[in-house]
């Protein structure tokens, strides 16, 4: 009941937000959020953002994988095949919206369709989608997975390459894959015992 309800709300969220970021409800709060951030910006927040660069993202599934795996090697799979659903579905959903939505990204701009483009925001994604599943792993996990999240939001905005609710979508984005992965996988086991 709890995983249905969070699914619900999250992509509820998410429809909301990514109709407002089209029709540009929010670019004045963006805006100005950018202009209170731009103060702190330098260059140690891009090696923050590079955390969770696409490399670096899948050497931290890999790692968190190894990690389960040792953990429990019994019941790793419960864990290990939603990940790695929900990493590549939201990986996949962040290309096809960045192309659908196409709002350009605050300062940079590249030919890629990818990376011109800033909604949602794809590093936000997959450091949710890693910090989701951490974040249930252990008790010791849970603050160092929300402190990631957070400090990989500010730093994308801090960079210049995306706007405040490209973060927010890029989280929620990572929060509806990695949930809704979780919740098809556990109902479809249940169902097979």
């Amino acid at each position: 009941m709890r995983e249905r309800l969070l699914i619900a709300l999250t992509a509820a969220s998410f429809t909301v937000l990514t109709a407002a970021v089209a029709y540009e409800c929010f670019k004045s709060i963006d805006v100005l959020l950018a202009e209170l951030i731009k103060p702190y910006s330098s260059n140690a927040w891009s090696y923050v953002s590079r955390l969770s660069d696409l490399d670096a993202s899948a050497a931290m599934l890999a790692m968190v994988s190894a990690a389960v795996y040792l953990r429990r090697k019994h019941s790793a799979l419960s864990t290990l095949l939603p990940l790695l659903a929900s990493f590549i579905m939201s990986q996949a959903l962040v290309a096809v919206l960045k192309a659908l939505i196409a709002i350009p990204r605050p300062t940079y701009v590249s030919e890629s369709i990818f990376e011109a483009y800033s909604y949602p925001s794809g590093h936000s994604t997959r450091a949710t989608v890693i910090a989701y599943f951490l974040f249930k792993e252990h008790k010791l996990l849970k603050p160092i997975s929300i402190v990631f999240v957070l400090l990989m939001c500010f730093s994308r905005v801090a960079v210049g390459a995306h706007w405040f609710t490209d973060v927010v979508g890029g989280v929620l984005l990572g929060i509806l894959t990695s949930s809704l992965t979780e919740y098809i996988y556990h109902s479809f086991m249940h169902k097979s015992t």
